[in-house]
């Protein structure tokens, strides 16, 4: 059921609708005797346009609203990814206190209409929306509604425990748990949300929603002392997870070293797409926010040198005539 008719007054309307047949029909009716049933028809037809009219901006208020939350989401590059399952998935909303699915008009009109949980009936509004949780339609967990539904997300992985410990110490990541059987971490710079996942804990394939197929760039610190454990880690996660050659040909792989021995350079490049060396911990967990940065500079740049054109060109015009 749509839930604006959860509203007390609709509720109210729905179960005592005897009441405006009284006042709307049979008093008119009694005082006004032969006139009584137009001005019973006028009155009725006034009360079911009111409700309705009240219906029909309720719902316009929350589609204008569902709309620009979409809209803000997608200009900002927004996403769900599930902290419960590392599963990609849209933006739900649930009861922090019960875990229950909540509807998105109810979050888009911020209780204007309703205010309680379907289920628990407790109050979803008080301060910064304490009892709004994020919630995954795939193992229907809750999250925190902050960060999980308003920041960017990138993914990517590492081989062994000794990398998966250096980036989150560079990240300074706040988390350090074992999800779906893979042990992941992942930090909140305010912007975005960046998840690091231990590729070696992978013990079978996961399906097309998993974080794993986001993964584009992996981080290796092996060195050739390193290169026979290197290959047999890469080995072993390209079986688990049933990877193509064009799949592991997808991933890049960083180091930190600016040469990379060529033991280990034919070990990365017969397995994976490419090779990328001098990348430090620090480079790599920031790499993806200065390339945005960079891209958004570049295009600014390009939207200037196209509207000066554009301007000498209309000059040039004048001029000739």
């Amino acid at each position: 059921m749509f839930p604006l008719f959860q509203n007390p007054l609709l509720r109210f309307l729905r179960r005592e609708w005897w009441l405006a047949a009284i006042v709307f029909v049979i008093v008119p009716l009694m005082a006004f005797g032969r006139w009584g049933l137009e001005f019973a028809l006028a009155g009725s037809a006034a009360f079911l346009a009111a409700v309705s009219g009240m219906t029909g901006a309720a719902w316009l208020h929350g589609a204008i609203a569902a709309f620009r939350k979409a809209a803000a989401r997608s200009a900002s590059h927004h996403r769900f990814l599930c902290p419960n399952c590392l599963r990609f998935g849209g933006f739900h909303f649930g009861c922090a206190q019960c875990r229950a699915l909540v509807h998105p008009f109810i979050i888009n009109t911020d209780g204007a209409y309703i205010a309680k949980c379907p289920r628990c009936r407790r109050s979803l509004f008080g301060e910064r929306n304490r009892n709004v949780a994020a919630w995954c339609e795939r193992c229907e967990a809750v999250s925190d509604l902050d960060p999980h539904h308003s920041r960017r997300v990138r993914v990517v992985g590492v081989l062994s425990p000794a990398d998966f410990e250096t980036l989150c110490k560079e990240a300074e990541a706040e988390k350090d748990v074992s999800v779906d059987g893979i042990r992941c971490s992942w930090k909140d710079d305010g912007k975005r949300l960046t998840y690091i996942l231990q590729l070696g804990d992978l013990a079978h394939s996961r399906d097309e929603l998993h974080a794993l197929w986001e993964i584009e760039e992996i981080w290796t610190s092996a060195d050739e002392s390193e290169a026979l454990k290197l290959g047999q880690s890469i080995d072993q996660f390209i079986v688990r997870a049933r990877l193509t050659d064009a799949q592991a040909k997808r991933f890049t792989v960083c180091a930190p070293q600016k040469e990379i021995s060529a033991t280990v350079n034919h070990v990365l490049t017969t397995r994976f797409g490419g090779v990328r060396a001098g990348v430090s911990a620090a480079e790599f967990i920031r790499e993806d926010e200065m390339e945005y940065r960079i891209a958004s500079r570049f295009g600014d740049r390009i939207l200037n040198l196209s509207a000066r054109a554009d301007a000498a060109q209309s000059s040039s015009v004048r001029a000739d005539r």
